[in-house]
């Protein structure tokens, strides 16, 4: 599944995307934290996932999260339609996650749209 859509890359020269799915089996993820930091995540450390839907609301589209469960660490991200994250992951061809900011359009029936990536690492001793 290559969801990779034609798009224009923005003024930084980056792919706008944040959920980035690649053509082949990627072995690792790479996400990109709130704070900056870009953390490298094997597939094979993943543990499991658990989806949760926002507050039901008139006009509905409240943003869901997703804890997402590594060996070292916990992922928590916040958007809408985050199945599709879960879909690449789970067809093991997700490659990246960014988080894509409050200010951007939102746009409710295609990508999946990132507000907030938290990551906590755990201590491996």
């Amino acid at each position: 599944m290559n969801t990779n859509p034609q798009s224009r890359p923005d003024e930084r020269g980056e792919d706008p995307q944040c959920v980035v799915n690649a053509g082949n089996v990627t072995h690792a993820i790479v996400i990109q934290a709130d704070d900056g930091m870009v953390h490298t995540f094997p597939q094979g450390h993943f543990v499991r996932g658990l989806r949760m839907a926002g507050p039901a609301q008139a006009g509905s589209g409240a943003p869901e999260r997703l804890i997402l469960t590594f060996s070292l660490a916990e992922v928590t991200i916040t958007g809408v339609n985050l199945h599709r994250v879960e879909d690449g992951l789970t067809s093991g061809h997700l490659a990246r996650l960014r988080p894509e900011g409050r200010t951007q359009v939102i746009n409710y029936g295609v990508h999946a749209k990132i507000f907030s990536i938290r990551v906590a690492l755990e201590d491996p001793r």
